[in-house]
């Protein structure tokens, strides 16, 4: 998906990333601050902002913060969810070619957006140029199991749901990017979110079609991938499942 494709998809859909559950009520947000501990002197960046969420517990740290999207209507969103805030600043850009310059930044985050990168480890390396010496870089987002017929599965519907939708990659691959760019790892940690299927599969999608292909993924998942992703049915429809999620603050040295 090329650049015009991602901002038609995403633009049409700005609003629902601001209420989305999982992205506005993340108990990972508390997690990112206790994590961060940020004393308000900070220069941060937080990639790929959609509704604010992360830029706003940036801003109410006192960082002065810099909020980029691919999507005008995405940064939008946020500028109406966050408020016009003196500390707060909004830049169209792509997360693999940031419109900074080097060491610019103490701080760069990003939150639940990186599935989204055709290129991840163009996008780590971007992030570690524009990181100052020390500085910080702190990502979650959805992961896969290294279990690869799982990964597959949830690629691949995730490709149906979302035509933004990249690939998720696995701790291990994370890993060695963080390595590759030379960031130290400090901190991580994983954990499986629990999903209600009916907003999830509606978020992006209006599409009926595609919406009861996804639920016949579902339902006619093998029972490792059933229990691998908690899948829950009710009624002959698919009602909740768990995604997995990682935590991971890395170091500039």
């Amino acid at each position: 998906m090329n650049h015009d494709q991602v901002r038609a998809t995403f633009g049409k859909h700005a609003s629902s990333y601001v209420t989305s559950e999982v992205h506005a009520k993340g108990e990972d947000l508390t997690w990112l601050a206790d994590l961060l501990k940020l004393t308000g002197s900070e220069t941060a960046l937080d990639v790929a902002t959609g509704g604010g969420h992360t830029a706003r517990v940036l801003a109410d740290s006192g960082a002065n913060v810099t909020a980029v999207d691919l999507t005008p209507e995405m940064l939008d969103a946020a500028r109406e969810h966050l408020g016009e805030r003196d500390n707060v600043q909004y830049k169209v850009a792509d997360a693999q070619a940031l419109p900074f310059a080097d060491e610019t930044f103490d701080v760069v985050t990003c939150r639940i957006a990186a599935h989204h990168f055709p290129e991840p480890s163009t996008f780590v390396r971007e992030v570690h140029r524009v990181l100052r010496s020390g500085g910080r870089f702190l990502l979650i987002d959805n992961i896969v199991p290294e279990n690869e017929p799982l990964a597959d599965w949830i690629n691949e519907t995730e490709t149906i749901r979302d035509p933004g939708h990249a690939r998720c990659l696995s701790i291990s691959e994370w890993n060695e990017l963080f390595a590759d760019a030379g960031l130290t790892l400090q901190h991580d940690s994983a954990w499986k979110k629990q999903m209600v299927f009916e907003p999830w599969v509606n978020r992006i999608l209006d599409d009926e079609t595609i919406i009861e292909s996804i639920t016949q993924r579902f339902l006619q998942a093998t029972p490792a991938v059933k229990k691998g992703f908690e899948i829950q049915v009710e009624n002959g429809q698919p009602t909740q499942f768990a995604l997995f999620a990682w935590m991971v603050l890395g170091k500039k040295s």
